[in-house]
């Protein structure tokens, strides 16, 4: 290619190095079977989102275990340096999805899984290993692996030849490139990783986003060093509840960090006063949204706006916190670091066609009207247009670009004749890019391959002031010599540009830019996680990447141990009958205690009446002697039936308590729920069958409600406590029925203390199962009777006892992807409860209210293993003792944080009853309000009153929005009023908000003002929000 630089220095110059992803799928092991018989018949398909290039394998009849050994080889752009919250980043990231299906002929095609691996964690190093297949979505069966190998080798070495501008010609070559080891080295994707990853460590360090934990060597840290950096997206902008800045996004294998920009100038002239700099654990995000039909209005001068598509990623938090993700069409900070002017041209493989075209501005202009003009000649005067062209025409496009005929089953290229020739803007419209390049077809006499040399009558003259009415003409022309460029190395970078060429700006423009590509990949890799992370929990990370590291934190709890600690007396017996295997019942723990003048039969048998094996099992018992029972629901059904080895038992401990004690047993339902078990084969007791001479036995009912209550009402409190209302507020939590929930079970919890300490009863308590609502009351009321649980080691005790060992199901109750009918927050609920009696009985606990936050963050974090899994039987069959850190082993490393500087631990309060009116409880703010923009006012230094309703609502938007920017948002995304929080109907319209994006109802946006700099003429709608902060711009 023939080239002339003006003001080019003799020498070379390197255009961008091509990886090459090899990826050969070996074999697959354990699919699904889909066909009648019992087989599928798989085939993968292979992809990396952004290149367009897809990989089918061959169809491996009848078998579920399919053997390809096929390799492919995916043309990737080389890695960039990257530089961590600067303005100029380069960006990487990107994703090989290799999805499994089955074949049939005449029925649609089955879904047998997929596997998502980051680019970014590949390099030379060959990675060879079986790859776990994750579902598509959560109704999806998850089964079945796949083997196989992966590396990344480079291409070729591509250089730029240059002579002085008095040279009449200058060449570019492209030729094959033996590498030497320095050469290697300093362009090896994994140095280049390693780069990545040690500054993300230092940086996170600094921000204190690692977590200390105790190991057998010394303290560590979590994620720490061994966190690895999959997808870096720079220029995004972040909104959380009102506050929006710009920031950098990027995803690492163990949450999402986003970095807050600030003080700075940036292409959106954005006023960055909020710092949301934080993370987000990847198991921590609920759920995921991508809309790509917003739009942006941008000021670009006093009196004139412009709009810009973007492509927004909305991300829902189980700590009650929404973060919207915002990305623009196409920014010059996308070119990777240290590339700007002419060589932004070569680095066109980074960016997309507009990149390109800005990529060619003089780098010394104002960015403006100096371009590098291409002298390009045509035997056509007017290029055709697309409708015009002939698709009969027996001529094609090679990949060179050049025209050819076919003799005799050969191609040969047709050379064209040039001619200088110069067109008006409008001259442009209408043509798209085939038009383009058939009409300014590139004539050579000698075969373009990418590993020979390549001549190109083409020439850049030196750079002009271009007339603005020829700009567009001149990124065309522009545009034509990169595609031939493009055409040339086609074999190399695998890029297909297929978008029509439209004049930049214009109605129908359409392209897709690189942030837009990288959200869809950061969108993609968040789905994916979303329906598969009961397998995928970063907690597995740790221990991979740390072998040698002692994991501590699990041996804090032994039950033996602890109900020795509480007084058990020697006529209780510890018995192993559960054993390692768990027959008697698979949630239980291994060891239970069980009265020494029961039988084993009699323990079997009551198992077996007992709703999932879940028999009476003593938790706790008081030094007088009165004991604390568990269970699960008895079953009696219509029949009321009964059982004789049940009531023994319950007869055989009540022997151990001292004679005359009363039982009382707590059903933590309503007599409507237990009278409706009933029909389903189950039920409640009758407390006459459990009576004798010396021990009378009552029953009560707490009226507790079930899980989906619970979930329901968590739900809705967060939507109110995200939506930013200040009229109403006290309805509004009310309306959600939390607190109520709340009072409940506290109140179930002080009866039972009541009964056990005063009236020194023996208490058994259940629910339906035995692991949701008993877990709550056993917990609590021994928090308010034992002084020990009120102590930091105690209350971790208390926790592994009353809720890991006897099995609640904290994987379904957390959100396990194939069960969300399951999902409940019922020990978050006790962490709320323990929060309202801590409050009201400051003096008496060790430890202060972030210890809860704490423990309350990391139960969906996926960091720690103490979480994971529903029983102690499941917790061993995955190990999770030896393969995950524990979040003991944290809290332990962290202690000082926790300490309660008023604890009195010399306190003669043994007992503590709480206040269990709905009165004297207070919603946990620390929690559901941490990211309300009344707190965002306090950081930034505005005086906030006590009162609610004095708090504006537009100070609050006057510091965190925009003033040149407003993103609008989704009408299909949205069902209700921002304001009112109102449902839209056919009454009830929609109205775009001209100041904020954010839809209203009439009602709630029904003043109008003239806003000039978005480009509205007249009058248009505003919010109520949002008027008192326009009219008082508007006075200043």
């Amino acid at each position: 290619i023939e080239i002339k630089m003006a003001g080019q220095d003799p020498g070379s110059v390197h255009l961008p190095r091509c990886s090459v992803l090899n990826v050969t799928v070996l074999k697959g092991r354990n699919l699904l079977a889909k066909d009648p018989n019992g087989k599928s018949d798989p085939y993968c398909i292979l992809t990396i989102d952004g290149i367009g290039t897809e990989f089918q394998t061959k169809i491996c009849p009848a078998t579920l275990e399919p053997e390809w050994d096929q390799t492919f080889k995916f043309f990737v752009a080389p890695p960039a340096g990257v530089a961590l919250g600067h303005d100029e980043e380069a960006l990487i990231g990107g994703y090989l999805k290799v999805d499994v299906w089955d074949h049939d002929t005449f029925n649609a095609e089955d879904f047998l899984g997929r596997t998502l691996i980051p680019l970014s964690l590949l390099s030379e190093e060959v990675t060879e290993g079986w790859f776990p297949l994750g579902r598509g979505s959560p109704k999806e069966e998850r089964m079945g692996e796949i083997k196989l190998k992966l590396h990344f080798s480079f291409k070729q070495d591509k250089i730029v030849k240059v002579s002085p501008p008095s040279s009449p010609n200058v060449s570019i070559i492209s030729e094959d490139c033996s590498l030497s080891s320095d050469e290697l080295k300093m362009n090896s994707r994994k140095d280049q990783a390693t780069k990545i990853n040690a500054e993300l460590y230092n940086m996170t360090k600094k921000l204190t986003f690692h977590l200390q934990i105790n190991t057998g060597s010394g303290v560590a840290e979590i994620p720490g060093p061994m966190e690895k950096a999959e997808l870096i997206i720079s220029d995004a902008i972040i909104q959380v509840g009102s506050a929006k800045c710009i920031a950098q996004v990027i995803l690492t294998n163990y949450r999402l960090i986003i970095l807050a920009q600030r003080g700075r100038k940036n292409w959106l002239r954005y006023e960055d006063t909020q710092d949301l700099t934080t993370y987000v654990p990847l198991n921590a995000i609920k759920s995921v949204e991508k809309n790509t039909d917003d739009k942006l209005i941008q000021r670009v001068s006093p009196q004139g706006a412009k709009n810009s598509d973007v492509v927004s990623i909305i991300i829902h938090c189980f700590d009650v916190r929404q973060i919207k993700l915002i990305f623009i069409h196409g920014t010059r900070s996308l070119l990777p670091q240290g590339v700007s002017g002419r060589d932004q041209f070569y680095a066109a493989k980074h960016t997309t066609k507009r990149d390109v075209f800005e990529g060619l501005i003089d780098e010394d202009s104002d960015g403006e009207s100096d371009f590098i003009i291409l002298s390009m000649t045509s035997s056509k005067s007017i290029p055709k247009k697309a409708t015009d062209i002939d698709n009969t025409d027996k001529e094609d496009v090679t990949p060179n670009g050049q025209t050819s005929e076919a003799h005799d089953g050969h191609v040969t290229e047709k050379p064209s004749s040039f001619q200088k020739k110069a067109f008006s803007a409008s001259d442009l419209e209408g043509y798209n890019e085939r038009s383009l390049e058939e009409n300014y077809e590139v004539a050579d006499s000698t075969h373009v391959n990418p590993r020979r040399t390549v001549n190109d009558p083409l020439s850049f003259s030196s750079r002009k002031k271009v007339p603005s009415e020829k700009k567009d003409l001149e990124l065309a022309m522009a545009y034509l010599k990169v595609r031939y460029l493009e055409r040339a190395t086609d074999a190399l970078y695998n890029t297909r540009v297929n978008k029509v060429l439209l004049k930049p700006g214009s109605k129908g423009s359409k392209h897709t830019s690189v942030h837009q590509k990288l959200a869809s990949a950061l969108y993609l890799r968040l789905d994916h996680h979303l329906v598969n992370l009961d397998f995928e929990a970063p907690a597995w990370h740790f221990s991979k990447d740390n072998p040698n590291v002692q994991l501590l934190g699990w041996d804090l709890y032994n039950y033996a141990n602890e109900m020795r600690r509480a007084g058990i007396h020697d006529s209780w017996q510890l018995s192993a009958i559960n054993g390692p295997s768990y027959n008697l019942c698979s949630t239980y723990p291994a060891l239970l205690y069980f009265p020494a003048l029961l039988s084993e039969d009699s323990v079997k048998a009551s198992a077996d009446f007992r709703s999932k094996g879940r028999l009476p099992v003593v938790v706790w018992q008081k030094k007088r002697g009165n004991f604390m029972l568990r269970s699960a629901q008895p079953l009696t059904g219509t029949n009321y039936k009964r059982s004789s080895h049940d009531e023994e038992l319950m007869r055989c401990a009540l022997q151990t308590a001292p004679p005359d004690t009363e039982c009382v047993i707590f059903d933590a339902r309503s007599f409507i729920a237990a009278g409706g078990n009933r029909f389903k084969g189950k039920g409640t007791e009758n407390p006459q069958n459990y009576s004798t001479s010396s021990n009378l036995c009552r029953l009560v009912y707490l009226d507790i409600p079930n899980i989906h209550v619970v979930r329901e009402s968590m739900d809705k409190l967060c939507d109110v406590c995200l939506s930013g209302e200040n009229d109403k507020w006290l309805s509004l939590v009310e309306s959600t029925g939390w607190l109520n929930y709340i009072s409940l079970i506290l109140k179930g919890s002080s009866l039972v203390t009541r009964y056990m300490d005063q009236r020194h009863c023996c208490t058994l308590i259940h629910c339906s199962d035995g692991w949701d609502r008993t877990s709550q009351l056993c917990a609590l009321a021994q928090l308010m009777m034992d002084p020990f649980y009120r102590t930091i080691n105690g209350f971790i005790i208390l926790i592994e006892k009353d809720w890991i060992s006897f099995g609640h199901k904290f994987q379904h109750r957390l959100g396990h992807p194939a069960h969300p009918n399951e999902r409940s927050p019922i020990f978050f609920q006790f962490l709320d409860c323990v929060y309202q009696i801590l409050v009201q009985h400051e003096n008496e606990f060790e430890f202060n209210s972030k210890l809860l936050l704490r423990i309350a963050d990391h139960l969906n974090s996926g960091w720690f293993g103490t979480f994971m899994c529903n029983s102690e039987k499941e917790r061993n069959d995955y190990a999770l003792m030896a393969n995950t850190a524990s979040l003991w082993s944290h809290i332990q490393a962290a202690t000082d944080e926790f300490v309660n500087p008023s604890y009195q631990p010399d306190s003669k309060q043994e007992v503590i009853y709480v206040e269990h009116s709905i009165r004297r409880l207070r919603l946990w703010q620390e929690y559901f309000l941490r990211y309300d923009d009344t707190l965002l006012l306090t950081l930034q230094g505005v005086e906030v009153e006590d009162a609610v309703e004095q708090i504006d609502a537009s100070k609050v938007s006057s510091l965190s929005c925009t003033k040149d920017v407003v993103v609008w948002a989704s009408d299909n995304k949205t069902t209700e009023c921002k304001g009112c929080r109102q449902k839209f109907n056919i009454l009830r319209r929609k109205h775009h908000c001209r100041a904020c994006g954010q839809i209203f109802c009439n009602d709630c946006s029904k003043h109008r003002i003239q806003l000039p700099q978005f480009g509205h003429d007249g009058e248009v709608r505003v919010c109520d929000e949002c008027l008192p902060k326009l009219s008082d711009s508007t006075d200043d």
